[in-house]
C-alpha cells in the first residue's frame, strides 16, 4: 500500500529550513524527521488498542485508559498510567527483560514488584499502613545496616559469633553507670520523654550505642536488655544465697 504523507517546512527566515513528513502505510502512521536523518520519533503500529495514548478534554494524558484523570488530588498532576489487572506503572529494562514497578492489589494496597515479578514488595494502604515484604513478624525490632538496608534485628545463633557469657560485674558496672534523662524531642518539646541518650551510653560501654557517620547515634536497647537481665539473674542469686543462710541459723 502506498504511503500517505505531507510535508511539514518550517517557513521562519530567522532559522534555516527544516522539514517533517507525516505520513502512513501498512507498516505504521509515522512523524518523519526529514532534515534530521529520516528518524521517526513518533510512530503507531497496526492494532495498537483503543486508547493507547488518550488526551482527555481537561488536559490529562493516559496510557492505556480511555478516561485519565489525577494520579492524586493534586491539581498540577496531569498524568495518569493504568490498565486493567496490569501494573499502573512500569519500568522494564528490555536487555534483562525484567521489570519493576507499582500496582493496586486485591486488598487496595499500593504495591511494589521487583525485576523478578515478586510481588507485594512494598505496600502502602489507603490508611497509610507501610508493609514491607521480608520484615514480618520482627518481634524483636528492625535494624538498619551501613548501606541503610532494612532487615528484622535477629535473635538467632546462626547469625552470631556467641563468645560466652556476660560477666554480671561487667553489666552490673555498666547499668550502675548509665544515666537515665528526662526531657522532650525538638520536634515535640511538649510531650515529656524519658531516655538513655546515646552519647552518654556509648560512653559507658560503646557495646550499647549503634553509630552514624562514626558517631553515637541509637542505643541498642537489646544490648542494655541484656545487662539488666545479667544483674537480676545475679542480684537473685545473691538473695537465694542470704535466704538458705538465714533458714540455717
Amino acid at each position: 500500500m502506498p504511503s500517505t504523507k505531507g510535508d511539514i517546512v518550517q517557513r521562519d527566515s530567522r532559522f534555516p529550513p527544516y522539514t517533517w513528513d507525516v505520513a502512513g502505510n501498512e507498516a505504521n502512521f509515522f512523524i518523519r524527521d526529514v532534515t534530521g536523518g529520516s528518524r521517526l520519533p513518533f510512530r503507531i503500529r497496526p492494532g495498537a488498542p483503543t486508547s493507547s495514548l488518550e488526551i482527555s478534554a481537561t488536559g490529562n494524558v493516559g496510557f492505556g485508559v480511555s478516561n485519565p484523570t489525577l494520579v492524586t488530588g493534586s491539581s498540577n498532576k496531569i498524568l495518569a498510567i493504568s490498565a486493567t489487572n496490569n501494573p499502573i506503572l512500569a519500568i522494564t529494562n528490555t536487555t534483562a527483560n525484567r521489570q519493576w514497578g507499582w500496582y493496586v492489589d486485591s486488598s487496595g494496597f499500593l504495591a511494589a514488584f521487583d525485576a523478578n515479578a515478586t510481588a507485594n514488595r512494598f505496600m502502602i494502604s489507603t490508611a497509610g499502613t507501610v508493609r514491607i515484604n521480608g520484615l514480618t513478624s520482627c518481634t524483636s525490632g528492625v535494624q538498619t545496616n551501613v548501606n541503610g538496608d532494612l532487615s528484622c534485628l535477629s535473635s538467632t545463633r546462626q547469625f552470631k559469633i556467641v563468645a560466652g557469657d556476660l560477666a554480671p560485674n561487667v553489666a552490673l558496672a555498666n547499668v550502675m553507670a548509665l544515666r537515665p534523662q528526662t526531657g522532650a524531642y525538638m520536634e515535640t518539646p511538649d510531650v515529656p520523654e524519658h531516655w538513655l541518650v546515646a552519647e552518654d551510653v556509648a560512653a559507658v560501654d560503646p557495646a550499647l550505642a549503634g553509630l552514624k557517620d562514626g558517631k553515637p547515634y541509637t542505643v541498642k536497647t537489646q544490648n542494655v536488655v541484656a545487662d539488666l537481665v545479667a544483674v537480676i539473674q545475679q542480684q537473685q542469686r545473691r538473695i537465694d544465697a542470704l535466704e538458705r543462710a538465714l533458714m540455717k541459723r
